[in-house]
């Protein structure tokens, strides 16, 4: 039992308060690539005459999305954006892979904080496992979301096709 206690002491003292801070980096950084990641979706969404309403889908449900204190502006923007759908396509690309780079830089400093090790691998070789990271999980991200905003049609496109 007195093993069980030293390891417990051992473990809070990794945690408190650096990976208390990584955490909230981490936490802070995913909300930046959020907005990136939206206007990515939007510039997608509104380069087709066909998903015209997809956007406007889009729109409402950003609102339950966001924090109160961001919908409005948030969705303002989005509903008065006057770039073309290809400038708002690169801005948020750009962005998402930016700052989610960060936020895999940020999960592996706190995973080495945890686990107490102390070497740091060199800056390209943590930016390619960053971009590696991001490529990987970007797409279960993106299917996500795409399953929320749009989970109401794709029910009754399901409905339509397979008669359930």
């Amino acid at each position: 039992m007195r093993v069980f206690w030293k390891n417990l002491l051992r473990a809070l003292r990794r945690l408190f308060p650096d990976a208390l801070t990584h955490a909230q980096a981490v936490a802070f950084n995913m909300f930046l690539a959020f907005l990136p990641m939206l206007l990515f979706a939007l510039g997608l969404l509104s380069s087709s005459p066909r998903l015209g309403g997809a956007v406007q889908e889009l729109l409402y449900r950003v609102r339950w999305i966001l924090p109160p204190g961001t919908r409005r502006v948030v969705s303002d923007h989005l509903a008065h954006a006057n770039g073309s759908p290809l400038q708002l396509m690169m801005v948020g690309l750009w962005g998402t892979v930016l700052i989610g780079a960060q936020v895999m830089i940020g999960l592996m400093q706190g995973f080495r904080l945890v686990y107490g090790i102390r070497e740091r691998p060199s800056f390209w070789s943590q930016q390619a496992r960053a971009l590696l990271l991001l490529a990987v999980t970007i797409g279960p991200f993106l299917a996500t979301v795409i399953v929320t905003v749009f989970g109401k049609q794709l029910r009754g496109w399901m409905i339509g096709q397979f008669g359930l």
